[in-house]
């Protein structure tokens, strides 16, 4: 399905959807709990109800009321089905596998979308060390695991994604004996935080040695426990760049104090000059006169196509880092990105692990998705001041993170 927005003013309120970053970890630890964990303010987008479908599949109680947005989970890892399906979610491949490597029997895990063309040797890597039996299909899924774990030491590489480091540091506490995780160059260090944090919940312990080293005590019990999701500043932050675009806006149900790593997004916004004044209850930003920034997105890349589309908006030069980051998203997010802008007028230059973003006057024109759900939104926002009107392709697919993202768009749109 494509989508048509016109070049807008912006104003109005926005309620945030919840995380699924954080409704997924706690969908996966309330599985090896033995009592009724209930998460309030639930994710229920594409990616979250894949892991609420693994949860079931492996034996997980699962409770589900969309209208209050409330999830009852009776931890139960005893799979009822030997086949899994992540759908298009990264995290929940990653996540889940550690898990499944639990179990004494064969359990293969397969996807869709984007994600069956992503490699999965770091994770056959990590978990083969651990004395796991695990093979791919040509370095691709689907996989097929066979625990249990039968050693407690494992290094892992963590320059390209953490979301491994999360799953092992889920499972590894489930163990009788303790276990030790060696990472290096580890990137999305706030996600680790996060899921550190959420385990603490829970009543698990991680020792934390400065990122490079985890000590997991063996033998944990995992705690039911009442969980309240958080706001989402992934989608928050599409919003609050809307605002500094076109006008004013107001975000409500965001936390300024996350362990979320797009939080940083205040910090971006504030750099380029637009007006940002956050409350208890809400973020507003009101456009002003914007000028070009320099930041580290390494630690953040999902923030790259809506701090993209900002940084064309800059008066100059915007230089971003942390590009390499972007190979093995949904798409090759990077390239997408540049492709995707010159094609209305922008100018982006990649150099490495660098990215400079210049002062572009934006065409109306087509911007093709690649089916990447933060693509699609970026062309949201390139439309604000566009020249035109600007179709963008496949918008369905930000079902995968915030299913709602149009109609919340366009609900702040005003036509010019």
């Amino acid at each position: 399905m494509n989508r048509v927005l016109n070049p807008s003013k912006i104003f109005g309120s926005v309620n945030v959807p919840p995380s699924k970053s954080m409704m997924q970890r706690a969908v996966a630890i309330s599985l090896l709990t033995k009592g009724k964990t209930t998460i309030s303010n639930s994710s229920f987008c594409n990616d979250s109800k894949a892991a609420l479908s693994i949860a079931k599949s492996l034996g997980g109680d699962v409770t589900i009321d969309e209208k209050s947005k409330e999830v009852k989970i009776c931890g139960n890892l005893d799979p009822v089905e030997s086949e899994l399906n992540c759908g298009e979610s990264g995290l929940s491949l990653r996540m889940f596998s550690p898990i499944v490597s639990l179990l004494d029997r064969e359990i293969f895990i397969n996807g869709g979308g984007s994600l069956v063309s992503r490699p999965v040797d770091m994770i056959i890597d990590s978990l083969s060390k651990l004395g796991v039996f695990i093979r791919g299909n040509n370095n691709l899924l689907p996989l097929s695991i066979k625990g249990p774990i039968t050693k407690n030491c494992c290094t892992i590489d963590g320059s390209i994604s953490s979301q491994l480091l999360t799953g092992l540091l889920i499972a590894l506490p489930y163990l009788k004996n303790n276990s030790e995780i060696v990472v290096n160059n580890l990137k999305s260090r706030p996600y680790i935080d996060m899921t550190i944090d959420i385990l603490k919940d829970f009543g698990i312990v991680i020792e934390n040695y400065e990122y490079k080293r985890f000590f997991i005590k063996g033998n944990q019990k995992y705690q039911s426990i009442n969980y309240r999701v958080e706001g989402d500043w992934s989608s928050g932050a599409s919003l609050l760049v809307a605002g500094a675009l076109g006008g004013e806006i107001e975000v409500k149900g965001l936390d300024v104090n996350s362990k979320q790593a797009d939080v940083t997004i205040v910090d971006i916004l504030n750099l380029c000059g637009a007006k940002v004044e956050v409350s208890r209850d809400y973020v507003r930003v009101k456009k002003r006169g914007l000028k070009g920034f320099n930041f580290d997105l390494s630690d953040s890349p999902d923030l790259f196509p809506v701090v993209v589309a900002l940084g064309l908006n800059c008066s100059t030069i915007s230089t971003l880092k942390g590009v390499k980051r972007l190979t093995y998203k949904e798409s090759n997010r990077g390239l997408v990105l540049k492709k995707e802008f010159e094609k209305l007028g922008g100018r982006i230059s990649i150099d490495g692990d660098i990215m400079k973003v210049y002062p572009s006057s934006i065409n109306g024109g087509i911007l093709d998705s690649h089916n990447d759900h933060r693509i699609a939104m970026s062309g949201a926002l390139a439309s604000i001041n566009a020249k035109g009107s600007i179709t963008i392709t496949d918008s369905e697919c930000v079902e995968k993170s915030y299913s709602s993202f149009f109609d919340d768009f366009e609900s702040i749109c005003e036509n010019v």
